[in-house]
């Protein structure tokens, strides 16, 4: 459990109120965290309510596999716990860590982060404003999204090709490896993603989200060979494709090809 304590501790360290957790010996402790007796991955944690002087967490032991218990998630429970502990209770109002349930994506009622991020900052501005009234301080930082892994490369060796005579563009790439993902995530991820691209005229295209998708029809590093029909207007284009893994998080960047078509023959 140590990065996920580390990193729970962090968050409230750097929330802006004035509080402070620090490693001690347990003999010292004032807040003792440990494992659940007996058990091992379980979907809760559990807390005493308010700094006491024999303060406690539980938590369920660490299973990368679990989606339950991974380390992202265990590091949603290690700060909720710690709000307990500061003297916060459940939040079922609104947007909070507090919110009874949650993963590594977020408290339940807050927007979800993307599949293949976390919400790294843990902390909303509810849970950090409940802090700030009972020890002091300002609300210095609230959550934010960290991806989970590194996002896949774009297609290489992109190559588009005006066909006139039959009035469409090919596009010739090769397709990534796949992205390493962690085993929680892998469990869920169905398929291996695809590929998307779009087309402009006199500037190259930006938005994935506006792109067109499709599956793989070739194994990893296989050269692609697509088609499209021609624009309907003669001039210079630029196309643009990503690749998007199972989760559907495209490519850092697509890779771009200029192209110029033709008015069509006849």
């Amino acid at each position: 459990m140590a990065w996920p304590v580390a990193r729970a501790t962090w968050v409230w360290n750097n929330s802006g109120a004035r509080i402070r957790f620090v490693p001690s010996s347990r003999d010292d402790a004032q807040l003792v965290i440990d494992h659940f007796p007996h058990r091992r991955c379980v979907g809760h944690a559990q807390a005493t309510l308010g700094f006491t002087r024999q303060a406690r967490v539980w938590l369920p032991r660490i299973d990368e596999s679990s989606q339950l218990c991974n380390s992202y998630t265990s590091a949603h429970a290690v700060a909720h716990e710690l709000g307990h502990v500061l003297g916060l209770s459940h939040e079922a109002r609104g947007c909070a860590l507090m919110n009874p349930t949650g993963t590594w994506r977020g408290a339940k009622l807050c927007p979800p982060a993307e599949n293949w991020e976390w919400r790294c900052g843990l902390l909303e501005e509810d849970d950090v404003r409940g802090a700030v009234a009972l020890y002091g301080g300002r609300v210095a930082t609230v959550g934010r999204n960290c991806p989970v892994y590194a996002a896949m490369t774009a297609p290489s060796r992109l190559a588009a090709e005006s066909r006139p005579d039959e009035q469409r563009i090919g596009l010739r790439f090769i397709r990534p490896s796949l992205p390493t993902l962690p085993a929680f995530l892998a469990a869920a991820a169905p398929g291996e993603g695809g590929y998307a691209f779009a087309a402009e005229q006199d500037r190259c295209p930006t938005d994935f989200a506006a792109a067109r998708k499709y599956r793989w029809s070739v194994r990893p590093v296989a050269e692609a060979q697509v088609f499209d029909r021609s624009p309907s207007q003669p001039g210079r284009y630029c196309y643009a494709v990503w690749a998007f893994d199972a989760l559907g998080r495209p490519s850092g960047r697509p890779a771009w090809a200029w192209v110029h078509v033709s008015p069509p023959l006849g």
